[in-house]
C-alpha cells in the first residue's frame, strides 16, 4: 500500500474517499499539490476540495462500475472552472483510462445525474428482479426460470432505452390497443413516475442533510 507521501509526490490523484475526508488530509498531506484530484465523494461540493486545495485542479467524479463488467463508467463535472485550465487534458486522460466519461456542466446537474444513473437504476433493477421472483410464485412456476427470464426482461429494456424518445413514444402507442394489457400497464405509469420522483427528492434531500450534518462537524473541530 503506498504512503500517503507517495500518492502525494503523484500527477494525478484519484480520491475514492469522502471529500470532508479528502479536505481533513490537505493542509498536513497535500498543502502544496498542485496536480490533478478526481473527488469522488458526494459529501461535499466541489467548492469545498477547491478551497482546501487551491493549488490543485479538482474534478469531481462518480464512476459506476457495471455488474458482470470490467467497464467503468465515469460522470465528470466539467464546470466553468476548469475549462481555461491547462491541466484539463491531463485530467480527461487520466479519468478515460477508467472507461468512457460523460462530462456535465452543472454540478445541481452533475449531483441528479449521479442519483438517477446509479441508486436509481440499482433500485429498478432491483425492483424488477423482486418482480419477476413474486410473478413466478404467485402463477405456481419454479424458480429456476428467474434468471431467465429476468434477462430477457432487462435486455429489452436496455433495447428500448436505446431507441429515441419518439420511437420509445410510437412504440407504447402501437402496442397499446384499447382495452388491451399494455394499456393497464400504462395507466400506472403517472403513478410510478410519481413515487420514483419522491424518490429521487428524497435522495438528494438526504445527500444534502449529510453534507450539512459532516460540514458542522468539521467545524466544531477547529
Amino acid at each position: 500500500m503506498a504512503s500517503i507521501e507517495t500518492v502525494a509526490s503523484s500527477d494525478v490523484i484519484l480520491s475514492a474517499i469522502p471529500n470532508q475526508a479528502l479536505i481533513s488530509l490537505s493542509p498536513q498531506h497535500l498543502k502544496g499539490f498542485s496536480g490533478v484530484i478526481a473527488a469522488m465523494g458526494i459529501d461535499a461540493p466541489v467548492r469545498w476540495v477547491r478551497d482546501a486545495l487551491p493549488h490543485a485542479l479538482v474534478v469531481r467524479t462518480s464512476p459506476a462500475i457495471s455488474q458482470g463488467s470490467a467497464e467503468i463508467r465515469a460522470i465528470g463535472l466539467l464546470d466553468a472552472e476548469l475549462t481555461g485550465d491547462p491541466r484539463l487534458p491531463r485530467a480527461k486522460s487520466a479519468l478515460q483510462t477508467l472507461g468512457p466519461v460523460a462530462w456535465i456542466e452543472e454540478e445541481v446537474l452533475y449531483d441528479l445525474t449521479t442519483l438517477l444513473a446509479g441508486p436509481l437504476l440499482t433500485l429498478i433493477k432491483s425492483a424488477v428482479s423482486r418482480t419477476v421472483e413474486d410473478s413466478l410464485e404467485t402463477n405456481h412456476l419454479p424458480l429456476k426460470y428467474k434468471d431467465e427470464l429476468e434477462t430477457v426482461v432487462l435486455g429489452e429494456l436496455a433495447k428500448r432505452s436505446g431507441a429515441s424518445w419518439e420511437a420509445s413514444g410510437r412504440a407504447e402507442n402501437e402496442r397499446s390497443t384499447p382495452g388491451g394489457v399494455t394499456e393497464i400497464a400504462l395507466r400506472h405509469r403517472d403513478g410510478l413516475s410519481c413515487q420514483l420522483d419522491l424518490i429521487v427528492t428524497r435522495m438528494l434531500s438526504h445527500m444534502s442533510q449529510l453534507r450539512n450534518e459532516r460540514n458542522c462537524r468539521m467545524l466544531d473541530t477547529l
